[in-house]
């Protein structure tokens, strides 16, 4: 049995107009972190390739540094050796120097070559720390390289083609190459300047890709864009 007095019954209210919800500006609560954002500026990341094409390059250019400084000292003690042939037994002598003549046919012009390249993988190795620096410069320096090096690459490959027809010339004299097959020199003669053609193919892989790259619509937008 219930013993508590019953309530008089409530009037129901009316629901409070749209409009008036609209315009109560909600409660304020200290505890919640604020909901409202400005504009979203999203974050583009830099592009990775600056810093895999300069690595590559850096690479390259300490590379070819090294190789054409070990090969010009090479060449110089070859020649300071050949100098003090009174010092050298006779027969030693005489093996010296056709080894000399057989290595450096062309001196002076393989001397050059050398030269050259020295200079332009010094160009590679600093085209490829501005790249990394992101340096508008970087690409005119690069391109830059890319055809000097096509047209040193050439140079290389007919001087190559000489210095091979020289080598298997002194071969033909030799009278121990009589023993070797009568068809031996015909062919290393056919092999010689496929050699030559594709070792400048393989050479112009990278100053060919250079060219390209930089060619690209994207590439010089982003370049364009630094400092």
């Amino acid at each position: 049995m219930n013993d508590q007095p019953d309530q008089p019954d409530q009037p129901d209210q009316p629901d409070p107009p749209a409009d008036s919800l609209a315009d109560t500006p909600a409660e304020a609560r200290p505890d919640l972190p604020p909901t409202a954002q400005g504009d979203f500026v999203p974050v583009k990341p830099p592009e990775a390739w600056p810093t895999v094409v300069g690595v590559l390059a850096i690479i390259f250019g300490a590379l070819g540094t090294l190789q054409n400084a070990c090969g010009a000292a090479g060449m110089v003690a070859v020649k300071a050796v050949g100098a003090a042939g009174e010092l050298i037994p006779e027969g030693d002598a005489e093996g010296l120097e056709a080894q000399m003549a057989a290595s450096f046919p062309f001196p002076a012009l393989q001397a050059a070559q050398m030269f050259v390249e020295f200079v332009l993988s010094i160009v590679l190795l600093v085209g490829g720390i501005m790249l990394l620096m992101r340096k508008r410069s970087s690409a005119r320096v690069l391109t830059t390289f890319a055809w000097l090096d096509l047209l040193s690459n050439t140079y290389i490959a007919v001087l190559g083609y000489f210095v091979m027809r020289s080598g298997m010339q002194k071969m033909a004299e030799n009278p121990d190459m009589d023993q070797l097959p009568a068809g031996f020199q015909g062919m290393m003669g056919a092999i010689g300047p496929v050699t030559v053609v594709v070792g400048w193919l393989l050479t112009a892989i990278w100053p060919i890709f250079l060219l390209w790259w930089f060619r690209r619509a994207k590439v010089r937008e982003a370049v364009a864009a630094w400092g």
